[in-house]
């Protein structure tokens, strides 16, 4: 049926970080006219400690891998395999991204066509939710004798392949192969039918799993461009190599434009949660310093908020909670010779107790509120909100003609009109019209 043959491949590592985590194990199993020519199998040396977990899964020691040799050189034993064969594994992006990884730090550029069993599983079986391994294994009652060992789980998918042509016509399997490689982007769970599919305009991205669980929103001026470089970039991007992993389908929502996206994805983020979109997410409760002015010297008042308030005043810095605040006042008050006092951070005044208006010299650098305030002013410039850069509202105007999207964004003082003031869409906007 197949022209080629098939290398079928599993490995066993110390994590499921790429670029961090390191193989352990790797199995290999030639496939020639249907049947097995050769088989190979090596414990490979990390370079680093395996913990209990791992031990624990595939029985693996640290104590076993002593002896072992590291993976470029058990590589260089069994690179004959793969040539002129197809890479074929259960998850498949998770052994070939590895194994490219692997070889990147050496300089080697391995690429092979590839083949995953999950997604054939998928197209084979589409009556079952779940495709994994120990669920086909279950499924068909295949005999494994010890899981998460890489020869065994090679076995196990070699076994599942036996059985999946005797349960369906060859040329349906063929089909789906061909689809496979055909149009083979990069290695993912995800079919090139819907990256083909997702618009080439303005617009946010949302990888999901099987369980239509959000896992991440993005957003690009090309929408297909910008997935197509998450999936490519798998073996260099731990991020990336994950949501090849996990990700099932993505959903494409195009903007009138490259602002409306950026707007977009961020209220996405906060509404849906993404789990690897930790950096996006608002936090719960923030913490805003807002200038005052007690007896004509700068104060600080630091007040808990969910969301910004522009019009309270003027915003000399945000933080995660009121200890970062604090620690963060405390180095500026040495730096700048700033009285702890009215940055909130003494409890009682230096003076003993004497009103503001008599500090005159008893405090240090409270002898002009002029200077004073001039210092206050340099040490909060790299915190504070940007002044609104217009004499008023400002309007922007988006269109995508592709999809025949407008809209309107009038903004003023760093809020978009009928939305509530928030960091997030400050530091959208700052760096937008930086840009213009």
């Amino acid at each position: 049926m197949l022209q080629k043959p098939l290398i079928f491949v599993d490995i066993e590592t110390t994590g499921s970080t790429i670029g961090r985590s390191r193989i352990i194990e790797i199995a290999i199993i030639r496939i020639e006219n249907n049947s097995i020519v050769e088989e190979f199998q090596s414990l490979v040396d990390p370079e680093t400690s395996v913990d209990s977990f791992i031990t624990g899964l595939t029985g693996i020691t640290n104590r076993d891998l002593k002896d072992a040799e590291i993976f470029p050189l058990v590589y260089k034993k069994c690179a004959h395999l793969f040539e002129g064969a197809i890479f074929v594994a259960h998850n498949a992006s998770f052994d070939y991204n590895f194994i490219k990884s692997e070889l990147t730090q050496i300089g080697y550029n391995f690429s092979i066509p590839r083949l995953c069993t999950v997604r054939l599983s998928r197209k084979l079986y589409p009556q079952y939710k779940s495709h994994s391994l120990e669920q086909i294994i279950e499924r068909h009652g295949i005999q494994v004798n010890a899981r998460h060992r890489a020869m065994d789980d090679i076995k196990a998918t070699w076994d599942w392949w036996q059985i999946a042509h005797k349960e369906h016509d060859h040329s349906t399997i063929f089909s789906h192969i061909q689809s496979q490689l055909k149009k083979q982007t990069s290695l993912t769970q995800i079919e090139s039918s819907q990256i083909s599919k997702l618009p080439k305009t303005p617009g946010v991205y949302i990888f999901y799993n099987q369980d239509h669980v959000p896992l991440y929103v993005g957003k690009s001026i090309n929408i297909q461009e910008r997935v197509v470089s998450h999936i490519n970039s798998a073996h260099l991007n731990k991020t990336d190599f994950k949501l090849t992993q996990l990700a099932s389908f993505i959903k494409g929502i195009p903007t009138a434009g490259e602002l409306s996206a950026l707007l977009l994805e961020s209220s996405l983020v906060k509404e849906l949660q993404p789990l690897y979109n930790r950096k996006l997410r608002q936090n719960k409760r923030l913490f805003i310093a807002y200038e005052e002015i007690k007896a004509n010297y700068k104060t600080v008042n630091l007040v808990a908020a969910t969301d910004m308030d522009f019009s309270v005043g003027k915003i000399i810095g945000i933080f995660t909670s009121k200890k970062a605040a604090h620690d963060y006042f405390h180095e500026l008050s040495g730096k700048h010779k700033l009285c702890k006092y009215l940055l909130g951070v003494d409890k009682t005044c230096p003076c003993f107790g004497r009103q503001l208006e008599q500090c005159k010299g008893a405090c240090e650098g409270l002898e002009n509120p002029l200077i004073y305030n001039l210092r206050f002013d340099m040490a909060f410039t790299s915190t504070s909100i940007k002044p609104w850069p217009f004499t008023g509202p400002k309007t922007i105007t988006e269109y995508n003609p592709e999809f025949d999207l407008e809209q309107k964004l009038t903004i003023v003082n760093w809020v978009v009109e009928n939305e509530l003031p928030s960091l997030d869409t400050y530091k959208i906007l700052k760096s937008y019209f930086a840009k213009k």
